[in-house]
């Protein structure tokens, strides 16, 4: 995998960048003047990011992973990692029949639903997995793969199936690793 050196990240014009931030050559980026990285950060081939968005430390996104944060953003919290092909919404347009759909369609004609979507610190959203406009994941959730968020999710929770549904709580022993890790840097 090619990762683009700091040199190029800096003129990228990022809101904001911290250190050790990898970004593969053959991923999308959009709005970089809307994106904020942390510290620590990777983000794999074929990945696909725009808009508000602002992703926490230690955070991974593996391949074909969407972010769309559009004008309300995407915040993930740190220590996250976002399995091949998860994709992260914060607008949709009605579908419902009521207004036109499409982004070649003018605004006024359109009703499209903004909201802020988080994913709390130390989750982990499975492969495949959808996260829809509005949605609050807690700290410490789990989704199963190909698991559809419509709503708020509990923390430190496993979550299976479309839509999301409660499977069993997820052990926090994690926590402390995670701790270890803060204190060593």
């Amino acid at each position: 995998m090619s990762y683009f050196s700091d040199v190029e990240l800096k003129g990228f014009g990022f809101k904001s960048l911290g250190n050790d931030v990898r970004i593969s050559t053959k991923a999308s980026v959009y709005d970089c003047s809307k994106i904020s990285i942390e510290d620590h950060v990777r983000i794999d081939d074929f990945c696909l990011l725009s808009g508000a968005l602002k992703i926490g430390r230690f955070t991974h996104l593996a391949p074909y992973c969407m972010l769309a944060g559009g004008l309300k953003g995407i915040c993930i919290g740190s220590y996250v990692t976002l399995a091949y092909g998860v994709k992260i919404f914060s607008e949709t347009d009605d579908y419902s029949g009521a207004s036109a759909v499409g982004s070649l369609m003018p605004e006024n004609l359109k009703k499209v639903r903004r909201k802020t979507t988080e994913i709390g610190s130390i989750s982990l959203l499975g492969t495949n997995s959808i996260v829809l406009p509005g949605c609050h994941l807690g700290e410490g959730v789990a989704l199963g793969a190909a698991t559809v968020v419509t709503k708020e999710l509990d923390p430190w929770w496993i979550y299976i199936g479309s839509p999301a549904k409660a499977y069993k709580p997820r052990e926090q022993k994690v926590k402390k690793l995670v701790r270890e890790i803060i204190e060593a840097k």
